[in-house]
């Protein structure tokens, strides 16, 4: 299987700002440039965190997807939308959320920050952390937490089950 991509094309516009019409240009004159650029900065933010957490990632959230978006917006707007040695006033609105995103996944491969509670599965994943970048969990169930006692006005309460 396919190292994942963090992002999808459809998220890149939610999570980025790159404006709509500048990749539809891409998608109309080179369909393959999203997923490309997509793919690679997925691996470049691999390669970044790599030193602190198993890549590719299996699951992720929010945080990566926005660092992800942050980068290949750039990259799609350097290529086409802007000229990147040139005083340009959309410069600056993709520039700092990439500088932010290489920054921070600096962060999180040198340890210094971590990597928010993963919630989107890859492909063929279940959600679940496993290998070393899984958290060890520990619950006592012997807390002695046994619900109301009966006749409790407690709505909440169904006997011996939870709801």
């Amino acid at each position: 299987m396919p190292d994942p991509s963090y992002i999808t094309g459809a998220e890149l516009l939610l999570l980025s700002g790159l404006p709509a019409d500048i990749k539809t240009s891409l998608d109309t004159t080179d369909a393959a440039i999203i997923p490309a650029l997509i793919e690679a900065r997925s691996r470049f933010a691999d390669s970044l965190i790599a030193s602190a957490y198993p890549t590719p990632l299996t699951v992720w959230s929010s945080d990566i997807k926005i660092a992800v978006a942050a980068l290949v917006a750039f990259d799609a707007m350097e290529r086409y939308g802007f000229n990147p040695d040139g005083e340009d006033a959309q410069k600056d609105r993709f520039e700092a959320p990439r500088k932010r995103a290489e920054d921070w996944l600096t962060r999180v491969g040198e340890g210094l920050a971590s990597l928010a509670k993963s919630t989107t599965p890859g492909p063929g994943q279940d959600g679940a952390l496993t290998g070393a970048g899984a958290k060890l969990v520990r619950s006592r169930p012997e807390r002695g937490f046994t619900g109301p006692s009966r006749g409790s006005n407690d709505p909440f309460w169904r006997g011996s089950e939870w709801p």
